[in-house]
């Protein structure tokens, strides 16, 4: 997870640097304070994580602490020897992750042909910069967003990517099988027929009009002005014959 962090140099100044955050941890609220007050003595931020470097640019990687039911977290860096204090880490988070399961969701709506589809771990790096590996923290998080989603029925998570089990009715290629039409509610198809009737009425005396009642739906210009608009100094030669009842 691609991060924008002020992180306190040597000097005791501080500098935006670009993090990248390798996992997330969520520590209950009196560990969390623990924490915070003795960052060093917790080991758990000691792993591999250290300074890198990528296409020229330093990159900080590191681990993200959040506080359970709270908004701020901390950055470990530097092989947990350093830290870095962050008051608004849950909203960046959420946001992310957020972003994360609307491509997911939309990618897979758009695209699937039996209702399921698996979004895979090196895609969402690819795309968003976004790690996503089992036990790092952030899969659990994205999987419980995408549990949430009302276009997911069931959501699998592997050791390489997200299965998604969509509900048909989100879905592109299912959404306009087996629905019903409009029309055949008579109530719908009055409403239907005058809110036409109003949108036709904004181009009242228009060439355009004209040409769609009286040349490609063959109505008579007496059928026309039976439907409100007066369209007589648009008139041609009257040569529709009336093919059925004509709509009030």
């Amino acid at each position: 997870m691609r991060l924008k962090i002020q992180l306190p140099a040597i000097a005791g100044q501080l500098r935006v640097a670009d993090c990248e955050a390798e996992g997330i941890v969520t520590l209950p609220e009196q560990d969390f304070e623990s924490f915070l007050h003795s960052p060093w003595k917790s080991p758990r931020w000691t792993a591999e994580h250290s300074l890198l470097n990528e296409d020229g640019h330093r990159l900080y990687s590191g681990i993200l602490i959040l506080r359970d039911g709270g908004m701020d977290g901390v950055f470990a860096y530097n092989q947990g020897n350093r830290f870095a204090y962050l008051p608004g880490a849950r909203a960046v988070v959420d946001s992310i992750l957020q972003q994360a399961a609307d491509e997911i969701i939309r990618e897979g709506t758009e695209n699937t042909n039996e209702g399921n589809w698996c979004y895979y771990f090196t895609e969402l790096f690819e795309k968003m910069r976004l790690v996503v590996e089992p036990g790092n923290g952030t899969d659990e998080m994205l999987l419980s967003q995408l549990e949430q989603r009302p276009e997911s029925a069931d959501v699998v998570m592997t050791d390489e990517c997200f299965d998604v089990c969509f509900y048909l009715g989100y879905c592109r290629n299912f959404a306009d099988e087996g629905a019903p039409s409009p029309l055949a509610d008579p109530e719908k198809a009055e409403k239907i027929a005058k809110k036409l009737t109003e949108y036709l009425a904004l181009h009242d005396g228009s060439t355009e009009l004209y040409q769609v009642l009286h040349n490609d739906l063959g109505l008579s210009h007496p059928e026309i002005e039976a439907m409100g608009f007066d369209l007589r100094h648009r008139y041609e030669p009257d040569q529709a014959q009336p093919s059925g009842p004509v709509m009030q």
